[in-house]
């Protein structure tokens, strides 16, 4: 209950409380995520066929790791029991966005992720790569799935066991979006009416798990699981002419390209180990390693003026570079590397059959290391006469021959952040143009009782000291000499305490509750001061998430560098049978020194994160039912709902004054990213046909409207638009090896919409629709 899933980006809610507030393990040991702009792994990596269970905890216990505000989400992978068996499955999708599109892909991008000009540096991708490179795929792609899984265990003679699973899987996305996007603050900065976009993306995803039983009592597991996650995307912004950009003060005819492809590479590695020493004790340990590499080695944006001359019939009009800046039109390049250990060890004793204690500890070690290049554009010679005509403007000739053209302008922390204006091609700069380094060190240890006073009474203390460290240093071009290079440090040790209780009524009906104090930790991303520059959109890190630095002078920036947050619960189950569910709950959080973030009022509308308040404070109610209608033995039956509603309100300071800055002109507002409606609702039907039992499955969420990000000074907030999706699927066995699926995805095709709210009206700053994907598939194990 309570937990929802987002269909445009899969991220995952719980209690309206978005990517930041939770954490994602695998067997209990901290998992990256596939994309470097999000906390979480999106959990549609993992195929029911390759995982034991997801389980999902919203009361905090002892042994979770203490950055937990919403919850956090434990995927146990599979292992191999029962039969041997090998399974392959295909399958196919199509987006109706794409149908009878003509598809275009960026040069270099490989059909299963790979990417052709990957280990270039990026001066000798300018010397040999054509910048507006693109090749048509036709119409109507259709997306390919196939997977592999694998599972075979060998018995000893003396009783031990070896077994081996191993599952594999592929799938490419085609999508093609059509809407409008903008930049608007308090005045309308940029704005493309129409907008295509043609996304291809990847997802190649091995999971092996190889475990070694001694005998009943003891036993090792090595897990590996790499993904490689890839998108390419050829977007054209203003095709019908109508775009508008005020900084390079064109009212009409502001065209941009922008050709982007990321790749995030994720291997995790662990070694676990489960012990009974004898009828009292237990021990479980575990040991990680995880590496991640996020890549974006050639992005390319081009922008012009007077692009609606390109659309008519007269030879004598052309379109012009845009020259208000030397990066307008610009190439970029940016490369991003985390590594991480982890380790986990737990020791259970039980004193009695009343007592039980747990006793353990946790490590981690994080660190990732951040550069980009970027090389801007001053143009000797504007016009364009087709778009035809750009990859011989751009050729490498124009450039280090005739000097006609244009002139290369890299940009690097070598000349503080001045661009070099050579004609000669040999002096470039080798000094990328941001670099930072972050680091989080994590210890803790933690110990909780098991009390059983009675049979109907269940009581859970307990205390989990964390002591963490988080560092980052950087040099970058978009902070001033005051703060630029610079370095940030926080330590603290935390004490937090939890009491969980069960109250058995009888054998099927519960009363539950739960306090906890735990703390919510900024993610690099947050508080590293660099600042990424998208279409319509710019983002950033603030270093004073991590507490104040000497030397500054800071107004309402608090000395903290977490948020401290309470957690209380009370909750009411009733198992009314096996498969049947009711329970309903209410929750309450107090959040001090939140994080959210902020749109400024500058021309350009950027965003950065803050501590924007003392506190914050969420409150709800929360249902969950499960119930079989029919329950025979050709025909079921059942349908799941699960409801909350919320209410939350944070206090914001006046001002903030520190290494960025912001002011408000209200005191309290909702918590970004929180909606104050969660429904999800599933409908299942199975029936006998024939020789067949085919599942009818029909799946419904909806969230309300939430914050997308918080608007400062007259600035309105930005909204994200509250949807319904809407899932259909049919899935049958054929015989006892087989299966056959068909669905339906996004069927009610929304719109995606994100709007700004303004006193005269409201303004749309992004808006698209997905489209409705059709999906077949077959599985057959041997």
């Amino acid at each position: 209950a309570g937990v929802s899933k987002q269909e445009s980006t899969n991220d995952v809610y719980v209690r309206g409380l978005g990517d930041r507030y939770l954490s994602t393990t695998l067997n209990g040991l901290p998992l990256p995520s596939n994309n470097i702009n999000k906390k979480n792994i999106d959990l549609n990596l993992f195929s029911s066929d390759i995982i034991k269970n997801i389980a999902v905890s919203k009361a905090f216990a002892a042994r979770i790791n203490g950055d937990f505000a919403a919850g956090n989400i434990d995927i146990a992978s599979k292992e191999q029991t029962g039969r041997d068996f090998l399974e392959i499955s295909v399958g196919s999708e199509v987006n109706s966005n794409a149908i009878g599109k003509d598809f275009h892909q960026s040069e270099g991008t490989g059909f299963v992720g790979t990417y052709g000009r990957y280990n270039d540096n990026p001066f000798a991708t300018l010397l040999k790569e054509q910048i507006f490179s693109e090749e048509s795929k036709g119409t109507a792609p259709f997306s390919t799935n196939v997977g592999l899984n694998f599972g075979k265990s060998i018995r000893f003679n003396n009783n031990s066991k070896l077994s081996v699973f191993v599952g594999s899987s592929f799938q490419n996305d085609y999508n093609f979006l059509e809407g409008e996007q903008q930049n608007f603050t308090l005045v309308k900065v940029t704005e493309f009416p129409n907008v295509e976009k043609h996304q291809y993306a990847t997802v190649a995803t091995g999971l092996a798990t190889v475990n070694f039983k001694f005998n009943p009592n003891h036993q090792l597991t090595y897990n590996t699981l790499f993904v490689n996650n890839t998108q390419d995307e050829v977007g054209y912004y203003g095709i019908a002419g109508g775009g508008f950009d005020r900084n390079a003060d064109v009212e009409s005819g502001y065209w941009q390209a922008n050709i982007q492809y990321n790749q995030e590479m994720m291997w995790v590695n662990q070694i676990l180990g489960e012990h009974k020493i004898n009828d009292r004790l237990q021990m479980s340990w575990g040991a990680g390693y995880n590496i991640l590499k996020a890549n974006e080695p050639d992005r390319k944006r081009i922008s012009l003026a007077n692009y609606d001359n390109l659309l008519d019939s007269d030879p004598e009009t052309h379109a012009v570079f845009t020259s208000n800046t030397n990066f307008t039109t610009q190439r970029y390049f940016q490369n991003i590397y985390d590594d991480e250990i982890n380790a986990r060890m737990s020791f259970k004793y039980k004193w009695s059959d009343a007592i039980t204690m747990n006793i353990g500890g946790n490590a981690r070690y994080k660190q990732r290391d951040f550069e980009n290049y970027r090389f801007g554009y001053d143009f000797i010679n504007t016009s364009l006469n087709s778009l035809n005509d750009i990859n011989q403007f751009f050729s490498a000739e124009n450039w280090t021959v005739n000097y006609n053209t244009f002139v290369l302008n890299p940009i690097s922390i070598e000349n503080e952040g001045e661009t070099i204006v050579e004609l000669s091609p040999y002096n470039m700069p080798s000094l990328p143009e941001n670099v930072y380094d972050a680091s989080l060190i994590n210890f803790s240890t933690f110990l909780d009782f098991e009390i059983l006073l009675n049979e109907k009474l269940l009581i859970v203390p307990g205390l989990r000291v964390e002591d963490f460290k988080q560092t980052v240093s950087w040099d970058v071009n978009n902070l001033g000499s005051q703060f630029n290079p610079g370095e940030a440090e926080a330590q603290e040790t935390l004490f937090l305490p939890n009491l969980n209780i069960k109250y058995s009524l009888n054998d099927n009906k519960n009363i539950r509750f739960s306090g906890s104090n735990t703390v919510s930790f900024p993610e690099f991303k947050e508080f590293a001061p660099f600042l990424y520059e998208g279409v319509t959109e710019r983002i950033g890190g603030n270093p004073d998430l991590l507490g104040q630095r000497a030397g500054q002078n800071y107004t309402n920036v608090s000395d903290v560098s977490y948020s401290n947050v309470w957690n209380f619960d009370l909750k009411y189950e009733w198992f009314m049978s096996r498969s049947e569910l009711f329970s309903i709950a209410a929750f309450y959080k107090n959040i001090q020194d939140p994080i959210n973030l902020v749109t400024g009022t500058s021309a350009t509308g950027e965003q950065y994160y803050f501590r924007t308040g003392e506190k914050a404070t969420v409150m709800g109610v929360e249902l969950d039912v499960r119930k079989d209608i029919i329950d025979t033995g050709d025909q079921e039956f059942f349908v799941g709902l699960n409801a909350s509603y919320m209410h939350t309100n944070q206090d914001l300071y006046d001002e903030i004054v520190g290494t960025r800055n912001v002011s408000f002109n209200r005191d309290e507002e909702e918590l970004q990213g929180a909606s104050k409606f969660i429904g999800n609702l599933d409908v299942n039907y199975k029936t006998k046909l024939g020789s067949l039992m085919p599942t009818f499955t029909l799946v419904g969420n909806y969230f309300s409207d939430r914050i997308y990000s918080l608007g400062s000074g007259q600035v309105g907030n930005a909204i994200e638009k509250g949807i319904p999706t809407l899932d259909f699927l049919i899935a049958t066995e054929i015989g006892k090896d087989a299966e056959f699926r068909i669905g339906a995805k996004n069927l009610l095709n929304p719109d995606f919409q994100i709007y700004r709210e303004n006193a005269a009206a409201d303004i749309t700053l992004e808006s698209f629709k997905r489209g409705t994907v059709f999906s077949m598939s077959f599985k057959y194990k041997f």
